[in-house]
């Protein structure tokens, strides 16, 4: 189903002109293309470090890219800006290396609540980095927050149960106060969710159905219970859909104001000296309300997935979508021993197949 999903939206890309010209033909036209990268593989990383040197490309900060952006920079030709989200420790263990060895630059956006987590990098790795000059450090909001938002349950936590990373799952309120335990008690209801930048509203359900639901699973053996068959038919009579409210504009723009502002200030109190100016959409969901605010809580540019305003230059919305690709298609970029796109799709769809990973 995962490796049909992308296919899926590879048709729709390239249908619509999503995708930019060099991914399909050998010449950059006016892009400036942006590529993300999450887990890291050292040799492939290292390949694209070594061709995008080979060939010519300069890596840019947000920074700088912004100024071509609005035209306060000329661009080259040449440019390319590399990101890694959410700062897992692969950022430290395995890129910033290999940045350091090619010299190459990329910008890191941080989940700012996360820092320090088994699995993360600490604050202090990051400010190695950062000191460095290779990586930009920027926002990728306060908690990456998955948030319910209504009370359909499409699941119930289980350990046979796959999320890709915590934040992947939501946990109800616990997210208003920190970053929660994971992973959540087993038969907690897993409701309709979506990125807590979205536009979307959270659901807040009632608590004594939730606890219901774990208090029942527990008093028939935890984790033994779901060796019964038929557990998801005893655990929907129970729940099917959760009572709650869906919190109003006011709360919701709050909420998110809290994210875009908390984790600015988190970073640069961290960073003497560093002041975060972009984004980074969690999930690459663009939301509109967060757009409106991101101005107001001092970002400039914000970063998503795929978008038709890639080609956009101009003030406006266009800086607050920009465009990224999956870094498998540094291959794609102009120059010798470039790749043609279907030899790139085939090994993201073995990828798909053979690791369960997207990227």
């Amino acid at each position: 189903m995962a490796v049909l999903q992308e296919l899926g939206g590879l048709v729709r890309g390239l249908a619509s002109g999503e995708y930019p010209r060099f991914v399909t033909r050998a010449e950059l036209g006016t892009e400036l293309p942006v590529f993300l990268y999450h887990r890291i593989d050292s040799e492939q990383l290292a390949g694209h470090l070594r061709r995008l040197r080979d060939e010519g490309y300069r890596t840019l900060t947000a920074g700088e890219h912004h100024e071509i952006l609005t035209g306060k920079c000329a661009p080259t030709g040449r440019e390319v800006v590399l990101t890694s989200d959410d700062g897992l420790s692969d950022l430290y263990e395995r890129m910033f290396p290999l940045l350091h060895e090619h010299g190459m630059r990329v910008v890191a956006f941080l989940i700012a609540a996360r820092v320090g987590e088994p699995g993360m990098v600490s604050w202090d790795q990051v400010r190695e980095m950062h000191a460095s000059g290779v990586v930009d450090v920027q926002s990728h909001s306060m908690h990456h927050a998955a948030i319910p938002i209504s009370g359909r349950v499409v699941d119930f936590y289980h350990h046979g149960y796959h999320a890709y990373e915590p934040w992947d799952v939501h946990v109800g309120p616990a997210w208003e106060t920190g970053v929660p335990s994971w992973p959540p008690a087993l038969g907690t209801p897993l409701l309709e969710q979506a990125s807590c930048l979205g536009d979307a509203r959270r659901f807040r359900p009632d608590p004594e159905r939730v606890r219901a639901c774990t208090e029942h699973v527990a008093a028939r053996g935890g984790a033994a219970f779901f060796e019964r068959r038929g557990w998801r038919r005893e655990l929907r009579r129970l729940v099917d859909a959760l009572p709650g409210r869906l919190e109003g504009e006011a709360e919701q723009r709050a909420a998110i104001e809290r994210e875009l502002l908390d984790s600015k200030s988190r970073i640069e109190r961290e960073l003497p000296g560093h002041t975060v100016r972009h984004l980074a959409h969690p999930w690459n969901e663009v939301g509109r309300l967060t757009q409106d605010l991101l101005p107001g809580c001092g970002y400039l540019s914000a970063y998503a997935g795929l978008t038709r305003e890639r080609g956009r230059r101009a003030q406006g919305r266009g800086l607050f979508e920009l465009a990224r690709l999956s870094g498998d298609f540094v291959l794609c970029l102009p120059g010798r021993g470039r790749r043609p796109l279907w030899r790139v799709m085939g090994f993201k769809v073995a990828r798909r197949l053979t690791r369960g990973q997207p990227y």
